[in-house]
Order: structure tokens, then C-alpha cells, then sequence
């Protein structure tokens, strides 16, 4: 019984973690801190995280779903108990579901806080286009804390991070040229460095 529940738990936990690079940068942002390096560090664990909670689950699923009672060498077996073999399993489907859900949370939080923003501005003849090298990206869901920094940065028109190449293309208003240390502190607040 005791083992059932460890691997359930341990699932969870273990799945929770590996999706931290993505959630707690925007769970420390949306409440006003900084996300400090610690988010981006766990991403590269991700997948030991992950394969750590599959595993944990797959002997859940095997403590639960295997034939015979656990009898001992003297024969003797403990009585079966139906409700709580029923309640073990719900709670080792629930754990399932939760794992898959931390497992794909960077890229659901990624379309999902990205539909209601609107897209870079084009380039016109009042605007100047820079790229920049952001460290610390490592996802999708990594790109809106990104962006929500720079924007709040004077001049600038508008704003488009892609984790996959690390840049931020940013459109700045005609005549603007913020600093670097300033776009830098921007970005340490929310946990991401400005490497240019």
C-alpha cells in the first residue's frame, strides 16, 4: 500500500518539477517577483524529470493493476479490499493525467498566453528593428515573460521572443535607443539575461 502511494506522489512531484522552467517563471512574474535562474537551470533536467515520473508511474500502474493477491510464503493472503483497490486506482489515474498535464504545460501556456497579444509591428519608415540574444530561453512558455519585460521598456513599439533561436526581435519607436544595462535589468528581473 505504502509503495502505491510513493509512486503516485513521487509522479507527481517528479512531473511538476520537470515543467517548473516554464511555470514558475510565469508564476513569479504574475505575482511580481522575479523569476531568478533557478527555472531556467531545471530545464535542462526536464526530460530526467520526466522519465523519472514515468517510471514512477508505470510501477503505480503495475502495484495496481497486477494478478494475485500479496500472499505469504506460509500461504496466507490478506483480504481483499474492493473500495480501496477502486479509490488507489482513481487516485493513479488522476496522477496520470496531472504528469501528462505538466509534461505538455509549456507549449499549452505558450498558445494560450500568446492568442490574446497582439503580433510584432511590421517594419515602417518611423521604426527601427534589432534583434538581441537572450540567454535563459529555454521553451515556448519562456517567451511571454520575455516579451512582457521588453515591452515595458521605453520605445519600444513592440516585441517577439523565439526560444528556438534564443533572439528577440524587437521593434523600437523611430529615433529610440534604449540601453543595454536597461534592457538587461528588465530582463534579470524576470529571470533571462541580455547576452546581444
Amino acid at each position: 500500500m505504502r509503495a502505491r502511494v510513493w509512486t503516485v506522489a513521487g509522479s507527481v512531484v517528479m512531473a511538476a518539477v520537470s515543467s517548473a522552467c516554464c511555470w514558475l517563471p510565469l508564476a513569479t512574474v504574475g505575482l511580481g517577483l522575479g523569476a531568478g535562474g533557478a527555472a531556467a537551470a531545471l530545464d535542462r533536467y526536464r526530460w530526467l524529470f520526466l522519465g523519472v515520473a514515468a517510471a514512477l508511474l508505470s510501477v503505480g500502474f503495475h502495484l495496481n493493476y497486477r494478478r494475485g493477491a500479496d500472499c505469504a510464503p506460509d500461504g496466507n493472503c490478506p483480504p481483499r479490499r474492493p473500495l480501496l483497490q477502486s479509490l488507489n486506482r482513481v487516485v493513479l489515474w488522476i496522477s496520470a493525467v496531472l504528469v501528462a498535464s505538466f509534461a505538455v504545460f509549456p507549449e499549452i501556456a505558450s498558445v494560450t498566453l500568446r492568442g490574446s497579444r497582439p503580433s510584432a509591428a511590421s517594419s515602417s519608415l518611423d521604426s527601427t528593428i534589432v534583434v538581441l540574444q537572450v540567454g535563459g530561453m529555454s521553451c515556448a512558455a519562456c517567451e511571454v515573460p520575455v516579451e512582457q519585460a521588453l515591452a515595458s521598456v521605453r520605445g519600444v513599439r513592440a516585441v517577439r521572443a523565439d526560444a528556438g533561436s534564443g533572439q528577440v526581435k524587437l521593434t523600437l519607436e523611430h529615433g529610440a535607443a534604449p540601453s543595454d544595462s536597461l534592457m538587461n535589468e528588465k530582463l534579470a528581473a524576470a529571470g533571462y539575461r541580455l547576452l546581444r
